[in-house]
């Protein structure tokens, strides 16, 4: 009676739309979560839930269209929503359009340039730019624009990885200094030794093919210890490597993550009797 035939055919045909109907509401626009003028603006556009969603998105952010309009962009951007909605944060609907417009031809279609358009968008709040600046938000040569742009990013990214790096050496080579004279244990066999640097953690992990080379900020932020066992007799070579984390080992691995031996595991059990637990005791007192 109402004429919402596209609604009721998806709630008669499928069962996933039915969590949008308050069945303890008694009027159908209650029934909808919506208010009577929104109510007559569904009927008239004969909405079904995918564009009740969308009207829903268009009234948030303050965009009141007719229904020849509403239908438009439903239809024009139904499979780019977000897109578009993204670039309405930053200019009218109007002017988005007559923007994207600019550079269409046989290429490029308003889904594509819309696409290019918002990744240059966020290149330029990643750069800090001004994006209420016109000249930045609308610039002349998108393309240009956009490969000028994403160039900087990677240029910004790479600075900000190299400077990363470079702290979080400087912060594993002071923590494991102050190691060197906490950790280092023998018995007549085996060593638990500390790694001088992050490069050294990194080789470790190169010869025996396991992961530690991905611990480095862990252990440059002090969140976990990563100690070397090695034989006496050859203790310049890498053999099995061991991560501590709260002064309990959390693991001890070899080459291709291999598991101890039991000789080593009894090795480490007296590590951690001997050395660690005592660390815990004096943390404690």
């Amino acid at each position: 009676k109402a004429g919402l035939y596209a609604m009721t055919y998806e709630l008669t045909a499928y069962t996933n739309h039915l969590y949008r109907v308050r069945r303890d509401k008694k009027t159908l626009h209650e029934m909808l979560g919506v208010t009577k003028p929104d109510f007559r603006f569904i009927q008239a556009c004969d909405m079904d839930f995918w564009q009740l969603t969308m009207y829903e998105r268009l009234k948030k952010i303050g965009l009141y269209l007719s229904v020849s309009e509403f239908k438009r962009f439903f239809y024009t951007y139904r499979y780019h929503s977000n897109d578009i909605f993204e670039l309405l944060q930053y200019a009218t609907l109007h002017k988005v359009e007559k923007y994207c417009h600019k550079f269409v031809d046989r290429k490029r279609d308003i889904p594509t340039v819309m696409s290019i358009w918002k990744d240059y968008i966020h290149f330029c709040k990643e750069l800090g730019y001004d994006l209420r600046n016109a000249f930045i938000l609308f610039p002349k040569n998108l393309e240009d624009a956009h490969r000028i742009t994403y160039e900087d990013v990677l240029d910004r990214r790479e600075k900000d990885r190299r400077e990363k790096i470079r702290k979080e050496e400087q912060q594993a080579k002071q923590l494991l200094k102050g190691y060197q004279n906490i950790y280092p244990w023998e018995d007549k066999k085996y060593a638990v030794v500390v790694p001088k640097d992050l490069l050294e953690i990194k080789e470790e992990g190169h010869i025996l093919h396991h992961c530690v080379a991905t611990y480095t900020s862990k252990v440059a932020d002090g969140t976990s210890i990563i100690l070397f066992v090695r034989s006496l007799d050859q203790l310049e070579k890498p053999f099995y490597t061991m991560e501590v984390k709260n002064n309990t080992i959390a693991q001890c691995r070899g080459y291709g993550n291999k598991r101890m031996t039991e000789e080593l595991e009894r090795f480490v059990q007296r590590y951690e009797k001997k050395v660690l637990q005592k660390i815990k005791e004096k943390y404690v007192a």
